[in-house]
C-alpha cells in the first residue's frame, strides 16, 4: 500500500510521511513532517521560537492587564472591603485540591 506524499514544512521536498508517526499524538515525530532529521530540527526550533514569542506577548499584556486594575482598585476606595472575603479569594488552590473537589461534589449529587 502507497502512502501519500507530502511536502516537507521546511524545504518543500516531496516525502512519505511514517503512518506510526502520523497517527501518534504522543510526540514530536519528525517523520510525520519533514524529509530529514535536519529539515525535522529546523522545523521544532522554528516551532519553540515562536511559542517564546506569544509566551512574551501574553506575559507583557497580563502584566498590562494587572497594572489597570491595580489603577481602578486605587482610584474606587468608597466601597469597603470585607478582609476575610479577600483573602479566601486570593487563597491560592492546589489542582489535586481542586480536582479533590470536584470529586466530592460529584459524589454528593449521586
Amino acid at each position: 500500500m502507497a502512502y501519500k506524499q507530502k511536502p516537507c514544512r521546511v524545504c518543500g521536498k516531496l516525502f512519505t510521511p511514517c503512518a506510526y508517526c502520523e497517527k501518534d499524538d504522543t510526540a514530536f515525530h519528525w517523520r510525520a513532517i519533514a524529509c530529514s532529521i535536519e529539515c525535522g530540527k529546523e522545523y521544532l526550533r522554528r516551532v519553540l521560537e515562536a511559542r517564546q514569542k506569544d509566551v512574551s506577548k501574553e506575559t507583557v499584556a497580563s502584566t498590562a492587564v494587572e497594572n489597570s486594575v491595580e489603577e481602578k482598585n486605587e482610584e474606587d476606595t468608597s466601597l469597603p472591603i470585607n478582609e476575610e472575603s479577600a483573602e479566601e479569594k486570593t487563597e491560592v488552590h492546589s489542582p489535586v485540591k481542586m480536582r479533590n473537589r470536584a470529586k466530592a461534589k460529584d459524589f454528593s449529587k449521586k
